[in-house]
């Protein structure tokens, strides 16, 4: 996930400030609200979520709710200036990636783009057969909320028969096992192998980080070989 920080967008204090009032506007469960660490002028520290941002005549209140700790089992509403805050810590970077920023992202990805990677993929993974390969998948008919997972997907396939294919054991059996590999959108996530084709079943959003999900389709397609 860490390569995918670079998606965060660089925003001034009160622009993040407002985005977590926005966000929170529109939730109905504080559980999902991004986790934050406010550093304040005093030099001390506040954990929670913002749940309102109050513009007044000459000021902008805060009002945040704490988060539980071993110190503090209840959770504690707090209002303060946001003129008071420094700094902005997000506490779970990749949930609020995951959650709030790749999903726009995906938005950004067109059919054009998908089919461009689906091309240049095939070109690459071909290198590992000795009778070449096909990937299929219908760009077309994509969902629009899956073309980044999707996209993760065919970026990581080269590199994953290199590592499948790096010594003459596992040349042979993925030469031998695979002569087609199908990408497809499901609700359930597996990576199967079936008359010759190795499916790759993936779900939007990943169900956890993107290296988890790379490192999950290499293992299934290691103990299918």
């Amino acid at each position: 996930m860490f390569e995918h920080y670079r998606e965060f967008p660089v925003h001034s204090l009160n622009t993040w400030l407002s985005e977590m009032a926005e966000i929170a506007e529109k939730s109905t469960d504080s559980s999902s609200l991004p986790k934050l660490e406010l550093l304040l002028r005093s030099g001390s520290a506040i954990r929670g979520h913002i749940l309102k941002l109050q513009h007044n005549a000459h000021d902008q209140m805060l009002m945040i709710a704490s988060l539980k700790n071993q110190y503090n089992d209840t959770k504690e509403v707090i209002f303060i200036s946001a003129s008071e805050v420094m700094a902005i810590t997000l506490l779970d970077p990749e949930a609020y990636l995951k959650q709030y920023v790749l999903p726009a992202a995906s938005k950004d990805i067109g059919k054009l783009e998908l089919k461009r990677a689906l091309r240049e993929t095939n070109e690459k993974v071909n290198f590992y057969f000795q009778d070449g390969i096909s990937i299929q998948f219908d760009a077309t008919t994509c969902p629009n909320n899956a073309r980044w997972e999707v996209l993760q997907v065919l970026e990581t396939l080269p590199e994953l028969m290199q590592h499948l294919t790096a010594d003459e054991l596992g040349k042979k059996l993925v030469n031998e096992k695979i002569k087609s590999i199908e990408i497809t959108v499901s609700d359930h996530a597996r990576t199967t192998l079936d008359q010759y084709v190795l499916s790759i079943q993936l779900t939007t959003p990943f169900a956890s980080t993107l290296n988890a999900e790379k490192e999950k389709i290499k293992n299934e397609i290691e103990r299918l070989l």
